[in-house]
């Protein structure tokens, strides 16, 4: 997968969930899961394609 295609899947993903529960839900906690018990970035398919920045991406 290239890094314009992890792109696209993170933003279609955000947008099926947000659109799936919009109106039912009051927040979002959304980062937790992308930071380890240190306080380091975890580990994911997301930072290796997209590095840090797609954090701040999931986000707009």
């Amino acid at each position: 997968m290239t890094a314009d295609e992890a792109r696209q899947a993170l933003r279609a993903h955000v947008t099926a969930l947000v659109t799936r529960y919009k109106g039912r839900i009051w927040q979002w906690d959304v980062v937790n899961e992308v930071i380890e018990e240190d306080g380091s970035l975890r580990k994911t398919a997301w930072l290796e394609k997209l590095g840090p920045g797609y954090i701040a991406d999931a986000f707009r």
